[in-house]
Formats: structure tokens, C-alpha cells, sequence
């Protein structure tokens, strides 16, 4: 895909709501997987995007406690957070809150619940 054709899909897409699969439609270009990546500032990212532009987020994901795998709560999140500036250990909050160290890391280092 060329540099020309991401910005044709930033120009399809901004302000507007629509789906990945109708950005492909309406640009004539890419595939799915190229797009989403695109959308979600994950490919293309030399590509300066058009001002006020802003990621789509993915419909149909619930983030946080939403989701139906979530075994923690925002306050939980902000606890392990608050507990481990204050010195506390991964291994004891993994313990503490019944989840992995591996979640508790990513937790801490905010590659999951990005969103608090």
C-alpha cells in the first residue's frame, strides 16, 4: 500500500464512524488486517495524519472490567497500581489479588488497563 493511499483512507475515515470494512469499501484499497493496523496507528506511522484525526477504537471490544475475562475491577487496578509505588512486591500482589505475576507486570507497566 502505498502513502498516497493510506491518506486517501485517513481522509475516508476522519470525523466519520464507520466500520474497517466500510474504510475499505469506500478507499478501494487494502485488506482488513492493513487497515485496522493503519486505524490504530500500528502501521503507516511515517505517515503524518490529518489534524484532529484520531484512532478508531476497535467496536466490540470491551476494555476493563467490561470485558468478560476481567478477574479484576478499576479499584482493584488502582490499588495494585498505589500498593506497588509504595514498595509492595509483584509476587505478593499477584498473591494478593489472584492473578498472574506476568498481569501484575503488565498492569504496573500499563500495557493492559491503558485506560486508568
Amino acid at each position: 500500500m502505498s502513502d498516497d493511499e493510506v491518506r486517501h483512507i485517513y481522509d475516508i475515515a476522519n470525523g466519520t464512524d464507520l466500520s474497517i470494512n466500510e474504510i475499505i469499501e469506500k478507499a478501494g484499497v487494502g485488506t482488513y488486517g492493513a487497515v485496522d493496523l493503519i486505524m490504530r496507528g500500528k502501521a503507516y506511522t511515517h505517515v503524518p495524519r490529518p489534524g484532529g484525526f484520531h484512532r478508531i477504537p476497535r467496536k466490540g471490544i470491551r476494555k476493563g472490567s467490561r470485558s468478560n475475562s476481567a478477574r479484576l475491577t478499576a479499584d482493584q487496578v488502582v490499588e495494585i497500581r498505589r500498593r506497588h509505588k509504595n514498595g509492595t512486591k509483584g509476587v505478593t500482589l499477584a498473591k494478593d489479588f489472584d492473578v498472574s505475576t506476568a498481569t501484575i507486570s503488565m498492569i504496573i507497566n500499563r500495557k493492559m488497563w491503558t485506560d486508568l
